[in-house]
């Protein structure tokens, strides 16, 4: 009787028992469980960020990265510099150790007007971001159009002509236009972005500067 007693208590401890009882009863899938096998990444070599042609200081930079544990965190770096939202931001590993290199010094030079339009009852000329307006007419007002981002130029005269406009291929410009209108003449310079603008009356010019 004791044997058959036994032998019962053995089956049922079979029955019941698992094959890792370090493991919950429920199963192992959704445990976390740490391992030393890596996923291969491709190196960091360049990376470019384009900024909105609004954009003209970089505040702060914020890199998030990933830990050996595989949690996320990040840095950030204050910065507080102007930006020219024509070129992209650089996020890069790679550098040189060229001593002449790391020594180049830029220079500057002052920027000389050059000739991009002449449409007759004025000549346009530009340096960088300004444009200088050659005319002797007056100009009597002046406004920014958005959508695209334009400036409009209304001068005084009596004039009869036209319509005519000219393609220009230098920043932040991109096209002049002009038309005649009763008692005066308007010029339209559309921009290639977003930008604020100002403009400086010259004895035989109108010099325009966008920014």
């Amino acid at each position: 009787m004791f044997r058959y007693l036994l032998m019962t208590v053995i089956l049922i401890s079979l029955v019941q028992a698992r094959e890792n009882p370090f493991f919950s009863a429920k199963g192992t899938k959704g445990l976390p469980v740490s391992s030393n096998q890596s996923k291969d990444f491709e190196p960091l070599k360049r990376a470019a960020v384009n900024l909105p042609d609004s954009a003209r200081v970089v505040k702060e930079v914020t890199v998030q990265y990933q830990n050996l544990d595989g949690s996320l965190a990040t840095t950030s770096i204050a910065l507080d510099h102007s930006v020219d939202w024509h070129l992209p931001i650089f996020i890069s590993q790679t550098f040189s150790t060229d001593e002449k290199v790391l020594k180049k010094k830029v220079t500057t030079t002052r920027a000389t007007y050059k000739l991009i339009a002449d449409l007759d009852e004025a000549l346009f000329y530009q340096a960088g971001n300004s444009m200088r307006i050659k005319t002797s007419d007056k100009l009597i007002r002046h406004f920014m159009v958005t959508r695209p981002h334009r400036v409009v130029m209304d001068f005084e005269k009596e004039a009869n002509f036209r319509s005519r406009s000219k393609d220009v291929s230098d920043k932040p410009y991109k096209k002049i236009r002009m038309g005649n209108h009763d008692g005066y003449y308007r010029v339209v310079i559309e921009l290639d972005g977003q930008y604020h603008y100002k403009i400086v009356t010259e004895e035989d010019a109108q010099v325009l500067t966008c920014f």
